[in-house]
C-alpha cells in the first residue's frame, strides 16, 4: 500500500507541489461511483476555512489511502477550491470457492467476511494475499501439507466490480508410516503407542482416519504420553524432543519422539494450608491416595477440583486450590502441600432464566434446589441444571455465575435454555417382521401451553395389537414434586396372528389415575389405580384350557387395580447411554372382588460401563411373576409371559418358547427370566450418536410355577421346558431421520426339539 501511495504522489502532476498556500473556500470531489460523498468527506483530513499548502498535499493523500477504498488519488487547485479526483477500488461482485471439500464453503465465506473480503465491499489484494496463508495453514494443521489455493480476479463488464474465484487443490492427508519413541526402558515401546489416537496404517486405522496426520492429535498423544507416566510416579518425566519428518511428496510422516523418564516417585505427606474454614477431615475424605502411594498427577488434580467442590457446595463459588509438590531426589518421595484460597463466602441475589419465551418461569423455578438469597453452592447450581434437563422441555440448558457490581459477596445465577418443541404431531407406517405392518400416530404436548403438563393422544396399529390411548400428566400436582396423571385407554390382541401361540382375542377399555413420588432427585415411587373391563373371545381352534377358563370365570371381566411401582435411574442418557444403571419395580394386582383376582410383578434393569477404547460394557435383566389369589386359581393366562424374539431372546421365534397348550402350541407361563450380556462396539464412522453395534449373549425362559393341576379337570399338567435357552449374535441399532431400524443376527446355543429358531429380525418404526 506504502509503495501504491508513493507511485501515485511521484505521479502527480508537479503543478500540485507548486501552489501557494492559500485558504480553501470549497472541495469539489471527482470519481466517485460507490462511496457516498458525505463518507468521503468524513475522511478527508481538510475543512472549509483551512489554509494548505504544498506540504498539506501528502498528508491529505496517505489520510484517504490509508482508508483502503482508493487507487489513484489527484490533487488540484482551481482558484480557492481543492479538487481531489480519485479511482476507486473495485468492489467484489462475487466469491467463488471450488475444489473445497474439508471445510465447507459457509464456513470460509464467513471467514473471508470476518477478514473483510465480503460481496459488496471494496476489495483488497493484500486481505486476500494474506488470507490465502492462512487457509494454507489450516490445511496444514489437518496434515494436508500438499495443498495448493489459486486466486484469480475477473473484472465484471461496464463496471469497476470483479469476481473473485478461489480455486482450492485439497490434497491428501500425509499418511503417518512410523510412529518411534527413543529413551523409554520402563515401558514398551508398543505399551506406549497403545495410548496414542494417532497410529499407523492399518484396518482399524483406514475406518477411523486414525492413520492421517494432525498436528492437534500429536500435541494430544504427547499430553496423554506425559500423564501416562505422570500417573504412574515419573514425575521428573519430560519430552526432549518430537521430530516429524514429511517425504519430498508430502504425503507420507515419521515421528520420532525423544523422551526421558527419571526415577520413579511415592507420596509422602499431604498438607493443607489456608485458612478454608472447613474441618480438614472433611476435605481429606475426598483424597484417595495415602502416604507410600505411587505418586498420581490424576489424583493430585482430582483432591484439587474436590476441595473446590466441597468449598464451593457452602458458599465459597471462587475457591482456589494451588497444589505444590515437594519432591526429594534422595528418598525419591513427593510431599503435596495444597494451598487454599477460598475468597469471600458468596450468596444467591437472583436465580435468572434466559429464552424461556414459552414456558413459564414457574416450571423453571420449581426445579431449583439452589434458592435465591441463599448461601451458594456449585453442587445445587449443577444439580439444578440437571433437573432442568431432565424435565425435557429443553434441548440444552446452560448456566452462569455474575459476580454483581459493587457487591462482591453477591453473584446471580443465570440459566439459559433451548426450548425444544411444545406440540408434535407424529405418524408413520413401520414393519416387524413378527408383528406385519405397523401403523402409529400421536398428538403430545410435553409442555401444554407452557406450564410444564403433559397431554398426548396415540394410536397404533398392527396384525395383533391396537391400542388408543389418551393421557394427561402434571409432574407437579404438589409444590413438592408429587405427579398426578389420568389414562384413558383401548386395546385389542389378538396374538394367534403374530405367531404360532395360543387363539385368543381380547378387548380391553379402561381408565386410571396414576401418582409419582419423588424420593431423591434419581428415585420415584409410583402409586397407580384403574378400572378396566376385558372381553375374551375363543375360536373352535382354541386349545381345551381356554374353554375351561371361561366355563369356570365367564368371558367378561371387570377389575379394579392398583400397581404400585419403585424406580432409580443414574443413566447419563436417554438415548444410547454410555454410564449409569437403571432399576424398575412394579407390582400389579386386580382387588378383592374383582370379577378376577390376581397379581403380576415385572422387574427391569440396565447397566452401562465404559471399558475403554470406545468399548462399553452392558447387562440387560428382567424377571416377570404371576400368580392369582382368593376366588382365581392361577394367573389368567392372557396375561401370561412370553418369551423369545427381538425383544425378550434373540435367536429364537417371537413368544414360543416355554410351556406349551394341549394342542402343542406356546402357551406362556406365569414366571419369567431373561438376561443379556453384551459388549457395544466403538463406532469406526467417527464419533456417530445415531449408530450402535453390540455382540450379544441373551438367555432366558418362561416357566409355569404355578399348581400343574389349575382347572377341575386334571388333563392339563404344565409342560415346563428344562433350564435356560442361551443364544449369542450381533446387533444394530440406527437412529434413522425416518424411524429407529433394529437389525439384530444371532444363533441358539441349546435348542431343545420342537423350538422355532429365527437367525435374523429387524424391527422398524418401532418406540426407540
Amino acid at each position: 500500500m506504502l509503495k501504491r501511495c508513493l507511485m501515485t504522489m511521484l505521479w502527480l502532476p508537479t503543478s500540485l507541489f507548486a501552489f501557494s498556500p492559500f485558504v480553501v473556500k470549497d472541495i469539489k470531489v471527482e470519481g466517485l461511483h460507490y462511496i457516498e460523498e458525505g463518507t468521503f468527506y468524513s475522511y478527508l483530513p481538510v475543512e472549509l476555512g483551512d489554509e494548505i499548502s504544498e506540504n498539506d498535499s501528502q498528508d491529505i493523500i496517505k489520510s484517504l489511502y490509508q482508508t483502503g477504498f482508493f487507487e489513484e488519488i489527484d490533487l488540484n487547485r482551481e482558484g480557492d477550491t481543492l479538487v481531489v479526483h480519485v479511482k476507486e477500488r473495485p468492489v467484489i461482485a462475487s466469491i467463488n470457492l471450488s475444489g473445497n471439500e474439508e471445510l465447507k464453503t459457509e464456513d470460509l465465506k464467513k471467514a473471508l467476511k470476518e477478514s473483510g473480503l465480503a460481496e459488496g465491499r471494496t476489495y483488497n489484494p493484500a486481505l486476500l494475499d494474506r488470507l490465502k496463508t492462512e487457509l494454507a495453514h489450516q490445511y496444514f494443521n489437518m496434515g494436508r501439507y500438499g495443498v495448493k489455493i489459486q486466486t484469480h480476479t475477473e473484472p465484471v463488464e461496464g463496471s469497476n466490480r470483479l469476481a473473485i474465484n478461489i480455486d482450492i487443490h485439497e490434497g491428501e492427508v500425509a499418511k503417518i508410516r512410523s510412529i518411534h519413541i527413543v529413551g523409554n526402558q520402563v515401558f514398551s515401546e508398543d505399551e506406549l503407542r497403545k495410548q496414542f489416537q494417532l497410529t499407523t496404517p492399518g484396518i482399524v486405522a483406514w475406518i477411523k482416519n486414525t492413520d492421517q496426520y494432525s498436528k492437534q492429535k500429536l500435541q494430544g498423544d504427547l499430553e496423554t504420553l506425559r500423564s501416562y507416566y505422570m500417573d504412574r510416579g515419573y514425575i521428573e518425566f519430560k519430552i526432549d524432543s518430537t521430530q516429524v519428518t514429511l517425504t519430498p511428496d508430502k504425503e507420507n510422516v515419521y515421528i520420532t519422539i525423544n523422551v526421558a523418564e527419571g526415577a520413579r516417585y511415592h507420596f509422602g505427606e499431604f498438607k493443607l494450608m489456608g485458612d478454608y474454614g472447613v474441618p480438614e477431615a472433611t476435605l481429606f475424605k475426598h483424597l484417595t491416595a495415602k502416604s507410600g502411594d505411587i505418586f498420581s498427577r490424576k489424583q493430585v488434580t482430582d483432591f484439587a477440583n474436590a476441595i473446590g467442590d466441597e468449598l464451593g457446595s457452602v458458599g465459597f463459588a471462587f475457591a482456589h486450590t494451588n497444589p505444590v509438590p515437594q519432591v526429594n531426589p534422595e528418598t525419591k518421595q513427593v510431599d503435596m502441600v495444597f494451598y487454599i484460597d477460598p475468597g469471600k463466602r458468596v450468596s444467591v441475589r437472583r436465580v435468572l432464566f434466559h429464552g424461556n419465551q414459552k414456558t413459564h418461569d414457574e416450571v423453571l423455578r420449581r426445579e431449583m434446589t439452589q434458592m435465591e438469597e441463599a448461601t451458594v453452592s456449585t453442587k445445587k447450581i449443577q444439580e439444578s441444571r440437571t433437573e432442568l434437563n431432565r424435565a425435557g422441555f429443553f434441548k440444552d440448558v446452560k448456566v452462569e455465575t455474575r459476580p454483581v457490581p459493587g457487591e462482591p459477596d453477591k453473584v446471580d445465577v443465570v440459566y439459559s435454555v433451548e426450548e425444544a418443541p411444545l406440540g408434535k404431531l407424529e405418524g408413520g407406517v413401520g414393519y416387524s417382521n413378527t408383528e406385519g405392518v405397523l401403523f402409529n400416530a400421536s398428538v403430545s404436548n410435553k409442555n401444554f401451553l407452557g406450564t410444564g403438563n403433559s397431554l398426548d393422544f396415540s394410536f397404533n396399529n398392527s396384525k395383533a395389537y391396537t391400542t388408543y390411548t389418551v393421557g394427561y400428566l402434571n409432574p407437579y400436582y404438589t409444590i413438592d414434586g408429587v405427579s398426578r396423571g389420568f389414562n384413558l385407554f383401548y386395546t385389542k390382541t389378538d396374538p394367534g396372528r403374530i405367531s404360532d401361540v395360543t387363539n385368543y382375542s381380547t378387548n380391553t377399555l379402561g381408565g386410571s389415575v396414576n401418582f409419582g413420588v419423588p424420593l431423591s432427585p434419581v428415585d420415584t415411587f409410583s402409586f397407580v389405580t384403574g378400572v378396566q373391563r376385558t372381553d375374551l373371545s375363543s375360536t373352535a381352534y382354541a386349545p381345551q384350557e381356554i374353554f375351561d377358563f371361561i366355563h369356570r370365570y365367564g368371558s367378561q371381566y371387570d377389575e379394579l387395580d392398583f400397581t404400585l411401582g419403585l424406580s432409580h435411574n443414574t443413566l447419563d442418557r436417554y438415548i444410547f447411554p454410555e454410564n449409569g444403571f437403571s432399576e424398575s419395580l412394579a407390582v400389579t394386582f386386580s382387588t378383592p372382588g374383582s370379577d378376577l383376582e390376581y397379581y403380576r410383578m415385572r422387574s427391569h434393569s440396565r447397566w452401562y460401563k465404559p471399558l475403554g477404547a470406545g468399548f462399553i460394557g452392558n447387562i440387560r435383566t428382567t424377571l416377570g411373576y404371576g400368580d392369582g389369589y382368593g376366588k382365581t386359581d392361577a394367573l389368567p393366562f392372557y396375561q401370561h409371559f412370553y418369551m423369545g424374539g427381538s425383544k425378550t431372546l434373540r435367536g429364537f421365534e417371537e413368544n414360543t418358547l416355554g410351556p406349551r397348550d394341549t394342542n402343542g402350541k406356546p402357551f406362556g407361563g406365569n414366571a419369567s427370566v431373561s438376561a443379556t450380556a453384551a459388549i457395544i462396539l466403538p463406532n469406526f464412522v467417527g464419533d456417530d450418536k445415531t449408530m450402535r453395534t453390540s455382540v450379544f449373549l441373551d438367555m432366558g425362559q418362561v416357566y409355569d410355577l404355578a399348581r400343574t393341576k389349575r382347572l377341575e379337570d386334571d388333563h392339563y399338567v404344565s409342560r415346563n421346558p428344562a433350564g435356560l435357552r442361551y443364544a449369542v449374535g450381533v446387533s444394530l441399532t440406527w437412529i434413522s431421520p425416518f424411524a429407529p431400524l433394529e437389525f439384530s443376527l444371532a444363533t441358539p446355543l441349546n435348542a431343545a426339539n420342537g423350538e422355532s429358531e429365527q437367525a435374523f429380525a429387524f424391527n422398524f418404526g418401532t418406540t426407540f
